[in-house]
């Protein structure tokens, strides 16, 4: 499991992706993140994940194929 989160870290270190973290008591304060920017997200990336699904039918989505679909979700400017 380590080793995994170590390519992790490095993957997003490469592109460089910034990961942000916060305290639970500030739960209530980041509410309207969740509601504005989370839930498009997860509904756009439900349908290109069920598109992928039914286009490969081997069943499983790797790790790979969930960057490919959050890349077509931005490509495609679904969240602007």
């Amino acid at each position: 499991m380590a080793t995994v989160a170590i390519r992790h870290w490095k993957l997003l270190k490469l592109l460089v992706i910034m990961v942000l973290y916060y305290f639970a008591c500030l739960h209530n304060k980041m509410q309207p993140l969740d509601v504005n920017i989370f839930g498009p997200l997860k509904r756009f990336y439900k349908v290109e994940a069920d598109e992928w699904m039914t286009s490969h039918i081997s069943g499983r989505i790797s790790d790979y194929d969930v960057a490919g679909n959050y890349r077509l979700i931005v490509n495609t400017g679904s969240l602007r």
